[in-house]
């Protein structure tokens, strides 16, 4: 209730015959507000018209921009005023989400299954940094149907992150497929 309101509601409890006092401690209010006349906004619906104006004028302007406008015009407001006058005439746009939403792709991705065995491989690569600092990189060529790993490429070296260079990548996919009957590598 708003302390309008509230008054309205003490003057009747008075009007039935309630001491001031009891009518305040029911409805919550202290003495001074009972008593203290209220300002009033003599240009809130002057001011409502111009938040109007400027936010359809406008359409990609919030309210700390129409704020802005206002004060260059002449405006002494608030910028927290205005943000409740806007919200209040539901001018307020929804927040658009900006980022990734996911990648676009044409055929949507179906994973492979392994009904032999050397049908299906995967490749597994894992980074790690020693107690030194200097960077550890794995290599794992992984037989999907035997969950067999078939080939390890280690590299340890601080200076280039970012896993084994790609000549030795494939020297060892092909060396995998040497060991086992596998599928064709296009490489």
């Amino acid at each position: 209730m708003t302390p309008a309101q509230k008054r309205q509601v003490i003057r009747e409890l008075r009007q039935q015959g309630i001491s001031l006092r009891l009518a305040l401690e029911l409805v919550k209010m202290a003495r001074a507000t009972f008593y203290r006349q209220g300002r009033g906004q003599p240009q809130e619906a002057r001011l409502r018209e111009r938040i109007r104006e400027l936010a359809h004028a406008q359409a990609s302007f919030g309210y700390r921009r129409i704020t802005a406008l206002l004060r260059r015009q002449g405006w002494r407001i608030n910028p927290k005023r205005v943000y409740r006058l806007y919200r209040q005439m539901e001018l307020q746009k929804p927040v658009s989400k900006k980022g990734r939403r996911g990648l676009k792709r044409p055929v949507p991705f179906e994973p492979t299954e392994a009904v032999a065995p050397g049908q299906v491989w995967a490749v597994d690569f894992v980074e790690d940094k020693l107690v030194s600092g200097r960077k550890l990189g794995i290599l794992n060529v992984l037989a999907i149907f035997s969950r067999y790993a078939l080939d390890s490429l280690v590299k340890l070296d601080s200076r280039c992150p970012g896993g084994p260079a790609p000549g030795r990548a494939v020297s060892a996919l092909r060396r995998a497929q040497g060991t086992q009957k596998g599928p064709r590598a296009g490489v």
